[in-house]
């Protein structure tokens, strides 16, 4: 995921963000996967995602994924 226009392009297994729908978005599923799991996001072997990172992912999504905005700036 290096620009905007491969992350709305997605891949093989769907989209990899829905605008506005986090739930739905191929990113947040693989990030909530079990470490373990061959699909999670980022690999087990790189530093993982906190909490609150997290939270600001989902919540960028569900504000629509603006590549335009800083995620501050969200309502």
């Amino acid at each position: 995921m290096n620009d905007s226009l491969t992350i709305w392009k997605g891949g093989k297994e769907g989209r990899t963000i829905v605008a506005g729908n986090s739930t739905a978005s191929n990113l947040i599923h693989r990030i909530m996967l079990p470490p373990e799991d061959k699909k999670h996001m980022p690999e087990a072997k790189k530093p993982q995602l906190t909490q609150a990172e997290i939270e600001l992912l989902q919540a960028w999504i569900q504000a629509g994924a603006p590549f335009s905005s800083r995620v501050i700036d969200l309502p």
